[in-house]
């Protein structure tokens, strides 16, 4: 399964998110976040995983800027 060989990687998903975000919160909520996106892919590789990562914090740097206007 898919999950299963990602999750073995999780402490380095964990830092790449942290260096994203800054916040060690906030980067374990993007990694749980690509996890369910990545859940049902049949090919993976690191890029695609902390693309997925990078994609889901400029989201929610999106939605903060909508909600503060």
């Amino acid at each position: 399964m898919i999950l299963e060989d990602i999750s073995k990687h999780d402490e380095k998903w964990r830092k790449i998110s942290y260096s994203i975000c800054k916040d060690k919160m906030l980067a374990d909520d993007l990694v749980q976040e690509m996890y369910l996106k990545l859940m049902h892919r049949t090919k993976w590789n690191d890029y695609f995983v902390i693309l997925t990562i990078k994609n889901l914090f400029i989201d929610i740097v999106r939605k903060q800027k909508k909600i503060s206007l």
